[in-house]
């Protein structure tokens, strides 16, 4: 059997790096992707120091077609991602500024608008 591939967008802080940790202690590859370049690498550096299966992509989940570039380059290397975590958000707490605004809602509600590889709950 072939090693289990998670794809986990927003892995560089919080939340996404506790995922990558426990998901590259259950012995998954683990793919990182982020638009936080440093710390999506430094997260990958950890894994890897400590023997586990990671690489980073650089990401930004509003942009379908990095997405979909990412996504296929991810599948053309090990075959299907078995795992799908769209963990990626940003925050701008405190802000009034309609463009901040925007840009969190863009972020956050408005992810790509199709990829296959977004439909991976039906994967086996």
């Amino acid at each position: 059997m072939s090693k289990s591939t998670v794809f986990i967008s927003g892995e560089g802080i919080g939340i996404g790096k506790g995922m990558a940790e426990a998901f590259a202690e259950a012995r998954y590859r683990v793919i990182v992707t982020d638009v936080l370049v440093d710390e999506g690498t430094r997260v990958v550096s950890a894994l890897t120091g400590s023997g586990a299966d990671a690489e980073f992509h650089e990401m930004n989940v509003t942009d379908t077609d990095q997405v979909n570039t990412v996504i296929a380059g991810v599948e053309e290397s090990y075959g299907p991602i078995t795992t799908l975590v769209c963990n990626a958000g940003i925050a701008k707490n405190n802000s009034t500024k309609r463009d901040d605004r925007r840009s969190v809602e863009s972020h956050n509600r408005f992810r790509p608008k199709r990829h296959d590889a977004f439909s991976l709950y039906s994967a086996a």
